[in-house]
């Protein structure tokens, strides 16, 4: 079916990569009586230069679940911040595809868990739609729950050594200096 964002005028439209557009779209989903906000990432195609897109599918989608960590909650797995890119090889061309996953606390609003669920995945595949079910590789930092299985913790390849505490106190509103645990 096709699609426009009714937010993106007739004059700015993007034309994605490749023909291609990711678009992050906010859903509410209800978990009992709590009302949640979470993201997913669908893909959309552009043949004509971005006058028209047809949508072809979720490409990274928000799902209810028990807390990954063990504390029993009922909450959802959000994804967000698509981030595609297509590299052309004598093969043919290889998509790389990015996002940010974290946990929805079961709270009215927003409520991520973010100092011990934010994890960035990476998958590869052969189009856009692949990376759907593509395998991906998860980088986390020193705070990110063994639960996602992060196979990189950020912060310390950046050599925020002593960052490990002040990343769960810091979270997402502040940064570490390098080597330190003071915050800016």
């Amino acid at each position: 079916m096709p699609i426009a964002a009714p937010e993106v005028s007739p004059r700015k439209r993007p034309t994605g990569i490749g023909g291609y557009i990711i678009k992050d779209m906010s859903a509410r989903v209800a978990t009992g009586l709590v009302l949640m906000a979470a993201v997913r990432n669908r893909l959309a195609r552009s043949d004509d230069g971005g006058v028209s897109f047809t949508y072809v599918g979720e490409l990274w989608s928000d799902y209810s679940a028990v807390d990954p960590e063990g504390s029993a909650e009922n909450g959802i797995i959000s994804s967000e911040t698509a981030s595609p890119v297509s590299m052309e090889h004598s093969g043919g061309v290889t998509w790389y595809g990015a996002h940010l996953r974290y946990f929805l606390r079961p709270q009215t609003g927003y409520k991520p868990k973010y100092a011990t669920s934010w994890q960035v995945r990476i998958g590869t595949a052969s189009t856009p739609a692949g990376l759907t079910s593509a395998t991906e590789t998860v980088l986390g930092v020193s705070t990110t729950a063994p639960a996602y299985k992060p196979m990189v913790q950020l912060d310390r390849l950046a050599g925020l050594r002593a960052c490990r505490s002040s990343v769960a106190r810091c979270s997402i509103t502040r940064r570490c200096l390098p080597g330190t645990a003071r915050s800016i």
